[in-house]
């Protein structure tokens, strides 16, 4: 077996020439990759707080895989910014990403998209969480939501709510004092944009 090496095009007064250089085959001793049996399963190290939904379903992980009820979960994630799109698409679109073998959605909710002008927030239109939340669940989708603050899709200021009419710098000493204050925020947040018994 002979492996090409070079191709040489040449012109002479006749025409077009092609002069080509053969070498011989390089032998390759071959690899062998042995692979052990597995090790048992562990789980139980990584802290998932409260992990149950209102229904009782149950979502976990150990060193394999992710788990639904405990059976054997192996997701596949689709990325959908309900803000960004009209409300009146969006299940026509989750619907294709179903039909496409998605099961899961991942959304951010932009603080820029919902607090345009400090202490206003918006959550009607395509701004409406809880809408494209049961949307999902209708359709048949599981969802991830990402509430932020810091969001790395594309927006500006990373997605952070600043006022229009007072802007104000961002910088990494604002954002400690912003993470380490986030707890009591974003709950009442939550609660407040999607209920109680919302499907957050």
């Amino acid at each position: 077996m002979a492996m090409f090496t070079s191709a040489l095009k040449t012109v002479s007064a006749t025409g077009l020439g092609l002069t080509m250089a053969f070498t011989p085959a390089v032998q390759v001793e071959p690899r062998v990759l042995v692979v052990g049996k597995p090790g048992p399963i562990a789980s139980g190290y990584f802290k998932l707080g409260a992990n149950k939904d209102p229904a009782g379903r149950e979502i976990s992980v150990n060193s394999r895989h992710l788990t639904l009820d405990g059976r054997p979960r192996f997701p596949v994630i689709g990325e959908f910014h309900f803000s960004r799109y009209p409300h009146e698409e969006w299940r026509e679109s989750l619907v294709k990403m179903c039909d496409g073998g998605i099961r899961v959605v991942s959304t951010y909710v932009f603080w820029n998209h919902h607090e345009e002008i400090e202490g206003e927030w918006d959550w009607e239109g395509r701004k409406n969480l809880r809408c494209f939340l049961e949307t999902c669940r209708d359709v048949g989708l599981m969802a991830v939501v990402r509430i932020g603050p810091w969001c790395n899709g594309e927006a500006r200021f990373g997605g952070f709510g600043l006022d229009r009419e007072k802007p104000k710098v961002v910088t990494a000493g604002a954002l400690v004092v912003l993470r380490s204050g986030l707890r009591g925020v974003i709950g009442p947040k939550l609660h407040q944009m999607c209920g109680l018994q919302s499907p957050v």
